[in-house]
């Protein structure tokens, strides 16, 4: 057996803790450890990837045996009914046991339609063992699969087999391994090279499952059936053990909603979504409805108050600590204004759920942009929340954007948004679909992100999400940064009408890219060629450049959020202290400057001499001007290589088409997305009609 040596996973206890998935089996009031967004993203990439990957049709060695370890290959069928599939990615094979106690066969029988339940199984380890065996086997056709990849397969055909026993006579349940996309990575290898195979693939980041979610897409092109996309979290949760009705509202509606996009003729290239939750008005004040409502977190308007901030979320060293706040804790750290203002969200008379708030219309624009950044809170600087797509709410993407758009990947930084919001806005610009993303009034169902109670909340939020969330932020801006480019976040019934917003609405609908990024990548696409030296040096210098404005406009916004007043004393939310950097004015924070072990992200995006010059200034355009001597050092070097990463992917688009056709070419029946993998179609009898299931 060959030895690999690969470096194991992290052993940070934060990390393994971010990683871990919410139990199913938890009670509403039991508290749980968060995840880290990247955790997601790697899963949802090696979902992708493996079910789009083809399955080898023979292992060597041990591994011969498996294809042929269940019965379920001998399953025959005539015409069987798919109308849709739902993807999610399980990092721990041992959730397997409690997933196949979920209503199955409910779910997949949603309104009349009947769908497949794919469960792509691996961790981030794994994924590197496995591309080290792809690079191996594509010049040793012998090499052994390593012997865990072998253990996790075996597992989960013997689940493959239990959790289709009720569903006859088709196969609707897939859960899938690395071994299930052997061929197709090979087939990857052959036609990269082994040189351009491992400098996109070697490098295992947290991305890896939107790669396998694209492949996924790519491999049923040709087929109407929509893939929709979950979170695990959200298809299997202590709401939808008992009460799947929320899922299968979603899929019903995603199908509709496709059906619109596919018939409308101005639709071309889509992304189409299901919504979280949101808040109801009667629960605006309770800390749990804000934690489940909306894809973007409510970390950062929670209040900094004492209880949140217990120092026994730090080691001396740095470390993490074993802190889970009470929920009168969370309670009282909840401020609805403060919620209400970082979301931009309103209550509106006769409406059940908080409602966006509308765009100023003001004729002047300086007045209204002055207006909107503090009124329309996420809204202004990142993701709509009422409006955007959501990666984990079923997902739907159409095949121009599966064929055009390869995934962003190749980054160790968490990024939000950047496989729903931002790369929804790339497509728009890139593909001059503006004008009419999708048809109006899709997306309307509701499902439940049912995330776990926050664990060490302010080393979490002001060391990880802050800056994630951030990271996302600048790139909405990288995309489009037409100082008016907020209102493409809105539906075009929602921006009030006057002279002034419909000439600047017509600004908007360009078909030339607005925003530095897309316009590289629109040059790239275009001539089919690298930026040049210089190209890429003007790049990074415009990103920069941008990045320096929205900063601008993030500490603006935040640093104006509602202040309470607690015990005699005002109180900063999470989102304040970090964007203006204050954070180690708090007295509970003061760690972050008083020790060198501790994580100086924390610290904040600016430095607080920059603060002192800012803090005085009366409106938005009259802030000093910031270039990146006023970031704090550590997130500055994080920029730099979140532009490296930008800059990567112009790359990597070029490179997509070699990848899309390795995956396209494999037949039919040797994948796993594939109908006909485990119920494989006889040959037609003649002079017999066949039924459907």
């Amino acid at each position: 057996m060959v030895s690999y040596g690969l470096v194991s996973a992290s052993a940070d206890p934060m990390m393994e803790q971010t990683c871990e998935q919410q139990s199913f089996m938890e009670k509403p009031s039991s508290g749980h450890r968060l995840r880290m967004i990247s955790c997601v993203t790697i899963s949802l990439l090696l979902t992708v990837v493996i079910v789009v990957m083809a399955m080898s049709s023979q292992f060597d060695g041990k591994t011969a045996q498996l294809r042929g370890s269940t019965d379920m290959d001998l399953a025959m069928t005539t015409h069987v009914q798919v109308d849709f599939g739902i993807f999610t990615h399980v990092s721990n094979p041992k959730m397997l046991p409690e997933i196949l106690k979920y209503p199955l066969e409910d779910i997949l029988n949603s309104k009349g339609f009947k769908g497949m339940l794919f469960l792509y199984v691996m961790t981030k380890t794994e994924f590197a063992d496995f591309i080290e065996y792809i690079n191996l086997s594509a010049t040793d056709p012998t090499t052994l699969l390593p012997d865990n990849l072998v253990k996790l397969h075996e597992r989960c055909r013997r689940h493959m087999t239990s959790a289709n026993a009720n569903m006859g006579p088709t196969s609707r349940v897939r859960i899938i391994t690395p071994f299930d996309f052997k061929s197709a990575f090979v087939s990857v290898r052959h036609r990269l090279g082994e040189q351009r195979f491992s400098k996109w693939f070697y490098h295992t980041t947290y991305d890896a499952p939107k790669f396998a979610d694209a492949l996924l897409r790519l491999r049923t092109m040709g087929n109407d059936a929509p893939i929709f996309r979950f979170d695990v979290d959200v298809l299997f949760n202590k709401y939808t053990k008992t009460d799947a009705s929320s899922i299968k509202k979603a899929v019903s509606s995603g199908i509709k909603d496709v059906t619109a996009c596919l018939k409308d003729p101005y639709v071309q290239d889509f992304m189409v979504s299901q919504r979280y939750s949101a808040v109801k008005v009667s629960r605006s004040k309770d800390f749990n409805a804000w934690n489940e409502a909306y894809s973007t977190r409510a970390n950062p308007a929670v209040l900094a108050t004492l209880g949140a901030t217990d120092p026994s979320q730090w080691k001396t060293d740095g470390g993490w600590g074993d802190f889970v706040p009470a929920p009168e804790v969370l309670q009282q750290a909840t401020d609805e204004e403060a919620m209400m203002a970082f979301y931009g969200l309103r209550k509106v008379a006769g409406s059940e759920i908080l409602q966006p708030t509308t765009p100023s219309s003001s004729e002047d624009a300086a007045k209204r942009c002055e207006e909107d950044i503090l009124k329309l809170g996420n809204a202004y600087i990142g993701a709509n929340p009422s409006h955007s797509v959501i990666s984990g709410a079923a997902l739907s993407v159409g095949s121009g954007v599966s064929v055009d758009m390869p995934p962003f990947i190749h980054t160790d930084l968490n990024i939000m948004w950047i496989d729903d919001h931002i790369f929804d806005r790339l497509t728009q610009e890139l593909s001059g679909t503006k004008k009419r993303p999708r048809p109006q009034r899709v997306g309307t169902a509701r499902v439940v992100k049912a995330r776990s109670q926050p664990k060490n909340l302010a080393k979490y939020t002001l060391e990880i999400y802050m800056p994630t969330l951030t990271y996302g932020i600048f790139m909405d801006a990288w995309v489009n940064n037409h100082t008016s480019s907020y209102l493409l976040k809105y539906a075009p019934m929602d921006i009030p009408k006057s002279d002034a917003l419909t000439r600047v609405y017509a600004e908007l609908m360009a078909s030339t890219a607005l925003g530095p990024w897309s316009q590289a990548l629109q040059k790239v696409r275009k001539y089919g060629r690298e930026l040049t030296d210089a190209e890429e040096q003007a790049l990074k210098d415009d990103l920069w450049r941008v990045s320096c404005e929205r900063a601008k406009d993030v500490y603006w916004q935040w640093s104006k959020l509602p202040q309470p007043t607690l015990d005699g004393e005002q109180i900063s939310t999470f989102a304040t202290l970090w964007g203006a950097g204050r954070t180690c004015q708090h007295p509970n924070l003061r760690g972050y400057c008083s020790n060198g072990a501790f994580n100086k992200l924390g610290q904040g995006m600016i430095t607080p001499e920059w603060d002192d010059r800012a803090r005085e200034s009366p409106t938005r355009a009259q802030l000093p001007p910031l270039d990146r001597d006023g970031f704090n050092n550590v997130f500055a070097k994080k920029v730099d290589q979140l532009i490296e990463a930008a800059v990567r992917h112009t790359r990597w688009t070029l490179t997509w088409p070699d990848v899309v056709q390795a995956i396209r070419d494999e037949k039919l029946g040797s994948v796993p997305s594939d109908i006909a993998y485990l119920d494989p179609l006889p040959v037609p009898q003649l002079g017999k009609q066949l039924n459907r299931d």
